[in-house]
């Protein structure tokens, strides 16, 4: 029964760490798509669609800065510094 009970813990500490690895697997992924998301929300159309874009980098940026921190701070620097910042009508003129 010794030998049953130390298996069952191994084997049981093989799944949990299996579990942990797949739940940071898909936080990872979901970071991935926020970060996609907000970096397409800069380049929208509407004020308002950008500023929600930066709202989503910030949020991302502040729960994981190990990962994100930097690049966060690197395309908000790359949006601010874009010459085209103000996106214009068909016509060409701003909005």
């Amino acid at each position: 029964t010794l030998i049953a009970t130390i298996t069952g813990l191994y084997l049981l500490n093989r799944r949990t760490k299996a579990s942990d690895k797949q739940a940071q697997l898909a936080e990872e992924g979901l970071d991935i798509d926020r970060f996609r998301k907000g970096s397409e929300m800069l380049a929208g159309k509407h004020p308002s669609i950008r500023q929600a874009g930066i709202v989503a980098l910030k949020h991302l940026a502040l729960s994981r800065p190990k990962e994100y921190g930097s690049l966060v701070l690197d395309s908000l620097a790359h949006f601010l510094k874009r010459p085209d910042a103000e996106p214009a009508d068909s016509e060409g003129m701003e909005i």
